[in-house]
This record gives structure tokens, C-alpha cells and sequence, in this order.
């Protein structure tokens, strides 16, 4: 199985590299395509392009044709199916470069004979000259194949001057000539050299299948068609993305097929057009810009749908639970939280503000009613002050230093900013706009660029240039712009540290085949940049996006695109500055919950016990555990410092015993049977276990909560049993003399 994993990466991984080409030969249910047209097709187009002159600088070429497979076989000596895999690497590389290609999945199949579905693959090739050399390395490749798994039925077959390498049944018809495909593709324009195709209707009628053919619950599928309905997700037809060359640079257009009337998410992308007013608060001179429209509340009110719809009774009780702890624990209401926000997101980087280093990150919202979320981010403040002075310090922080929020005046602004070392994330409103950034100094450049709006974005040539040029009509949506040739400097440095980081981690026999620079020097890439953009747009028919790039993948050397995509430190020092707080109450509640649930299960052993023991609760946990209701870590909350031992298993059963009464998270009260009273205390967590700060406690009902008023549940447990919390749990922690052994009934 190694071996049919290796070459279906092989099959996918290569269309990402970079397709009208041979779509004639993919059948027509296929769910997903990519195909590519190949070099020697686009002439004089590619010859005076940014990307050949960037690939010759880059020396691409040598990385993946010589350095990438000589890393494999090195590191797999011995293992024959991997090298045929690098050898069939080789030989492909040579072609789907240069020569047409298409790869695509189109579902699964279930064999005589086999006990799990397999995969529907095929790679169409037009090898040309190459064909000599290609036809022996596929022919292995597939041998290999099914070797593995004969069920697979891994074959190659010569059409025309196509070789293809398929895997299951070939199916009928042609993906080029299908209505869905074609009704796609009408909607794009962008050239021809790649093209990537999802059918995403027909994926969704296949996770119907394999929900209805797996041996779920009956509900399985009802709930699956709640959730997708609710979401929207069954409005989406189909998605294709279109790229070519464009003078010297690459073009690419992108159209998601979703008809209106439109439902669930995706109502929250439709939020109106971006004009010239919304990108005044955007100064000239930014490097990086995004504005997108964002519905967080109605995004929400959507998933919370699809989660009533189709999670269940017990699903649904755990999120009202969750949401009401959480609620109580911050002091702030998170769903009406989430629609104090605007659905228009203005993000940019201003070098101005802090320097090129990406450190100058702005993000402005426009919410609806200012002084509520004002009122909202000031009490989650406060929270995790209160927090952090009861986690961090021994004492309540009265001196304004250290990890806490604290309120800057400058002028007619309120700044509220994060101390922390190196960064401290911060936000404001001010006259309608709420600013989020790094630093309290780009808080009040942000305003005074707003203020001043006599040098915005708009006046900037090249910005409106490539806008005017990629422009969707007036109903743009979505915008970025890139300034390349600035912002690629400081993204260079980020790769070349990250690149030298990973050389250094190599193991000896892999690092030898690795060249000293996977980077060629900076110089050699500044000449072939240029600024870049992308617009999109909507109307009844879905969904579309057109952008202009330098070249594919240039968007990386943009310092808040590697931000973005999780690598960048601005957006890292923001987001431990702005969810701090809320990642640790999530953290909580995440805990809490678990302990109650690990409570809840706790009871529902006992009464699966008590039904071959007279209605009668064990006394303790020990035969629990014993009688395989669960496993030792389900004893231990999630809050305990407790540590499972390693030879648990191997010692006697006196001393299993003695451990779990001294270090069980959880306290059955001794007497128990299955009543059913709401009111009847059946175990409780121990305050020591979870941080003093609450306790799980489970009724005799089966219904669980997490207590923070543990002296009521004291007099509770006194009313009930005559002793005091203290006294319960100094009981069960008692070791027992005793070598008879404990069974379960």
C-alpha cells in the first residue's frame, strides 16, 4: 500500500506543479480534473515570460529533475518499489513539463474481492518523442501497483498518441464535451495552459454514498443532508480555475458555480460591492492590501444551524453548554460578540507605520454599533486581566506592567494595547472604525491616514492600473493588491532562514544530496517582479475571481501573505495578543467539558453495572476499570497534574487498586443504585483535579454539569450522605489491605 499511496501522490502532486489539453480523453464523471497543455504548446508566450526567467534563475529544473529523486533513493536504498516510483518520476518530469497532460479522480469503486473501496486514477499523457522511454516506466509502475493490490487494476493503454495510465475503470463519455464542464469553463477566459475542474455536485452525491454504504446509524445520512442543506453546500455546482500567459505574466480566472437564491455560508460572502470610499482609510503608500467581505455573525448562524440540524440531541446540548460556560466565564455573549463585527474587512500594510517587515499590519472593520463592541472587547479585556493576575502572578498586578491590557491616551483616541515583549497588539475605534494592529504607534497612524484621505490607495498608479485592468464591473467584492517588488525583500529573508532551518535538520545521508542554496540570491528574482492583484466578484449564476501575477506563486513574496498563510510573524504576535484570552477560556471550557463528559461515562458504567449487581453502584472505581467499562486515563481529568504510570498493567492488583483510589480524578458516593433522581448526587470530581475552580458533577438522572459553586455542592453531598466533601473524598483515598482480589460482579 506504500507503494499505490507513492504513485497517487505522483499522479495528483505533479498538476499541482502547473490545461485544456486532452480533456477528451477524461470520462465525464469525473469529479475532479487538472490538465495542462504543456510548454512546447504556448510558443513565444512562455519564452518572453517572468516565469521561464525566473525558473532558468532559480534553477528549478535541476531541483526536481536530479536533487529530489537522488534525496528519495538515498533514503530508500533498499526498498525496490520506491525506486521504480523515482524512476517513473524521472521520465515523467522530462514530459509533463513540456507535453500535454491530465490527471484526474473520478470516484471510487468497490471490487469483487476487495474488502475496501479503491480510487479511480488516470494520467493521459502525449508524450511525443519521450513515448520510448515513458512506456516501460509506466508498465512498472502499474505491475507494481498490482502487485500490492490486484483489485486495483492498474493497466496502460495506448490511445492514439496518448499513453495513459489508468487505475479502475476507465469509464465512459468525455469530460470536454460534458454540460457541466462546459457550462464552467464558459465563464472563464483566462488562457489555456492549466486548467483545474471540480464537479463538486457530483462529489457530494458520492460522500452520500459512502455515508449510506458505511454501517453507521441510520441517522447518519438524514443528518449529513441537515448539515449540507443548512450550510449551502448543495447550491455549489462546480468550481474550475483557468490559467495563461499574459504578455510576460501569468493570468488566471476562477469561477465557483452557486445559483442564486443562495443559502447557508455563502449568503455571508454576498455583503455588496467595494468602492472608492471604502479604501480611503488605505493609505498610498501600502505594500499589501485586502479587502474582503466577511459576514462573521451570519457564518455563525449558519454553522450553528447546521450543527442543530445534524448533530443530535447530545451534539446540540454540548454547544448550548459550551456556549453558555463560556459566556459566563468572559462575561460576553460570543455570538452576539461575533455580530457587533461589520462584514467588510480592510487589511494593509503600511512600511510607513513600522518598516517593511510586515510589522506594519492594519486591520479595519466598520461594525454596526461601535460602542457595543466596544463595550464587549473592554469586558473580555478585563477578563483576561483578572486571569492572567490570578495564572501569572501571585499577586493582583495593580503596576500596569507585565502580560495585561491597559488603555493608552493619545489625542482624541483610546488605545487598548497588549503589553508583551516585542509586539503589543492593539485596537481603537475611532469615528466608526474599529483598528486592529501591532503596535499602538500604527493605531494612530491608521487614524490620521483615515483623517487625512488626501493620499488613498486610489491615488496610487499602479494599483489602479492592474484594478482597472482585472475589474469585474461595479459589483467587485473582493480585492488584493501586492506590490512585489517592495514587499519581497523582507519575505526573501523569512524563506532564506526557514530554508537554511530545514538543510540543517536533514539527516547526514539525505543533507549530502541537498544543495547549500534552495534559494538563488534575490537579485536574480527582483528584475522578473512586478506588482500583482486580484478582484473578485458575484452574480446569480456563482461566484468569480480574476487575478495578474508576475508569475504562479509569486504571492508568496509577500510578507503578509506568508502571514496569512500561518508562517509570518505579524499575524503570529497578533493573534497571541488578541486571542490570548479567548484561547484560554476556550482551553477551559474545552476541559471542563471533557471532565464532565468523562463524569457523565463514569455514571453510565455504573448503571451498566448495576444491572448485573442488583441495581447496585460499586463503591469505587477500581472495578470499573477492571471490568474494561474503560480505560485508566478516563479516571484522570483533564486539569489533574496526575500522570498515568507506564507499568500500570503489570502491577498486582492491591497495588492497581491503591493507586486508583489515591489518584482518581473522581469520587463515587459509596451506596449508590440506579434511581433515576435528578437530585441525587451519583460522583463528583475532586476540587484538587480541576483547579479549584469547579467540579463535574453527575446525578443519579445521568444529567452532568460543571459546578463552580463547590461549597453549595459541599452542603449538597452533607445533606445527602451526612459528610462533608473533605471527608468523601479522604475516604476513597484510602489503600485497602486486603489480597483478595477485585472483580467486577
Amino acid at each position: 500500500m506504500k507503494s499505490i499511496a507513492a504513485v497517487i501522490v505522483l499522479l495528483l502532486a505533479t498538476g499541482v506543479v502547473h490545461a485544456q489539453a486532452l480533456l477528451d480523453q477524461v470520462p465525464a464523471d469525473a469529479l475532479v480534473c487538472v490538465s495542462w497543455a504543456g510548454i512546447d504548446s504556448q510558443g513565444q508566450a512562455y519564452e518572453r515570460s517572468k516565469l521561464k526567467a525566473v525558473l532558468e534563475a532559480a534553477q528549478l529544473g535541476q531541483l526536481l529533475t536530479q536533487t529530489l529523486p537522488a534525496m528519495i533513493e538515498r533514503s530508500n536504498p533498499d526498498d525496490p518499489d520506491a525506486l521504480e516510483v523515482v524512476a517513473a518520476y524521472r521520465q515523467l518530469t522530462a514530459v509533463v513539463w513540456r507535453r500535454p497532460w491530465a490527471a484526474y479522480f473520478a470516484g471510487l469503486v468497490q471490487p469483487n474481492g476487495s474488502d475496501v473501496p479503491l480510487p479511480r486514477l488516470g494520467l493521459i499523457c502525449q508524450p511525443g518523442e519521450h513515448e520510448a522511454d515513458l512506456l516501460p516506466q509506466l508498465q512498472r509502475l502499474a505491475d507494481v501497483l498490482n502487485d500490492q493490490e490486484p483489485n486495483l487494476d492498474a493497466r496502460i493503454e495506448q490511445r492514439g498518441d496518448a499513453l495513459c495510465l489508468l487505475i479502475g475503470p476507465a469509464g465512459e463519455g468525455s469530460l470536454g464535451a460534458s454540460q457541466t464542464y462546459q457550462a464552467a469553463a464558459a465563464k472563464v477566459s483566462a488562457g489555456n495552459a492549466l486548467v483545474i475542474y471540480a464537479d463538486v455536485a457530483a462529489a457530494m452525491s458520492m460522500v452520500d454514498q459512502i455515508i449510506q454504504q458505511t454501517p453507521y446509524d441510520e441517522q447518519s445520512l438524514p443528518r449529513w443532508h441537515a448539515v449540507r442543506d443548512e450550510l449551502g453546500l448543495d447550491g455549489i455546482r462546480q468550481l474550475i480555475y483557468v490559467g495563461g500567459f499574459e504578455d510576460t505574466s501569468w493570468r488566471w480566472e476562477a469561477f465557483l458555480g452557486a445559483p442564486a437564491p443562495r443559502r447557508g455560508v455563502l449568503t455571508a460572502l454576498d455583503c455588496g460591492r467595494i468602492d472608492d470610499a471604502a479604501l480611503t482609510v488605505v493609505p498610498s503608500g501600502a505594500t499589501w492590501m485586502q479587502v474582503s467581505q466577511i459576514d462573521l455573525g451570519k457564518i455563525y448562524d449558519n454553522v450553528a444551524a447546521a450543527i442543530r440540524a445534524g448533530g443530535g440531541p447530545e451534539v446540540v446540548a454540548g454547544m448550548d453548554e459550551a456556549l453558555a460556560t463560556a459566556g459566563d466565564e468572559l462575561g460576553v455573549n460570543v455570538p452576539a460578540l461575533l455580530h457587533r463585527f461589520g462584514p467588510r474587512w480592510v487589511m494593509y500594510n503600511d512600511p510607513g507605520v513600522a518598516g517593511p517587515m510586515g510589522l506594519g499590519l492594519c486591520i479595519v472593520n466598520q461594525p454596526p454599533q461601535p460602542e457595543l463592541l466596544a463595550a464587549d472587547l473592554t469586558t473580555l479585556e478585563n477578563y483576561a486581566n483578572s486571569m492572567l493576575d490570578k495564572d501569572l502572578y501571585a499577586a493582583p498586578n495593580t503596576s500596569g506592567g507585565g502580560f495585561r491590557f491597559k488603555q493608552i491616551a493619545s489625542g482624541d483616541l483610546t488605545i487598548h494595547s497588549f503589553a508583551m515583549p516585542m509586539v503589543s497588539p492593539s485596537w481603537a475605534l475611532a469615528d466608526g472604525n474599529l483598528y486592529v494592529t501591532l503596535f499602538p504607534q500604527a493605531i494612530v497612524m491608521a487614524d490620521l491616514y483615515a483623517k487625512q484621505s488626501s493620499q488613498p490607495i486610489t491615488s496610487n498608479a499602479a494599483f489602479t492600473e492592474l484594478r482597472d485592468k482585472l475589474a469585474g464591473g461595479d459589483n467587485v467584492t473582493g480585492l488584493v493588491y501586492i506590490d512585489l517588488p517592495q514587499t519581497a525583500p523582507a519575505a526573501y529573508q523569512s524563506y532564506v532562514m526557514l530554508s537554511q532551518t530545514l538543510i540543517a535538520m536533514l539527516p547526514p545521508e539525505i543533507a549530502e544530496q541537498t544543495p547549500g542554496m534552495l534559494l538563488p540570491p534575490l537579485g536574480l528574482i527582483l528584475p522578473h517582479l512586478a506588482p500583482a492583484a486580484s478582484v473578485g466578484w458575484s452574480d446569480d449564476e456563482g461566484y468569480y475571481a480574476r487575478a495578474s501575477v508576475p508569475f504562479p506563486g509569486a504571492s508568496i513574496l509577500s510578507q503578509n501573505a506568508m502571514a496569512f498563510g500561518g508562517g509570518g510573524v505579524s499575524m503570529s504576535a497578533m493573534g497571541v495578543g488578541i486571542m490570548l484570552p479567548a484561547l484560554g477560556a476556550a482551553r477551559r471550557t474545552a476541559r471542563q467539558m471533557q471532565a464532565n463528559t468523562q463524569a457523565r461515562g463514569i455514571h453510565q458504567a455504573c448503571v451498566m453495572y448495576a444491572q448485573e449487581n442488583n441495581g447496585r453502584y460499586p463503591d469505587e472505581l477500581y472495578p470499573l476499570l477492571v471490568g474494561n467499562y474503560f480505560n485508566l486515563d478516563y479516571i484522570i481529568s483533564p486539569m489533574s497534574d496526575v500522570t498515568e504510570p507506564a507499568d500500570f498493567n503489570n502491577w498486582s492488583a492491591d497495588q492497581q487498586r491503591d493507586w486508583v483510589r489515591a489518584n482518581s480524578s473522581y469520587v463515587l458516593i459509596p451506596g449508590g443504585s440506579e434511581t433515576l433522581n435528578s437530585e441525587t448526587i451519583a460522583l463528583f470530581g475532586k476540587p484538587s483535579h480541576h483547579g479549584f475552580a469547579g467540579i463535574p458533577v453527575a446525578h443519579d438522572d445521568n444529567h452532568t454539569t460543571f459546578r463552580t459553586d463547590i461549597d453549595q455542592v459541599d452542603a449538597e453531598l452533607q445533606a445527602q450522605t451526612g459528610k462533608t466533601m473533605d471527608q468523601l473524598i479522604a475516604e476513597s483515598e484510602q489503600p485497602v489491605n486486603t489480597t483478595t482480589p477485585v472483580v467486577p460482579y
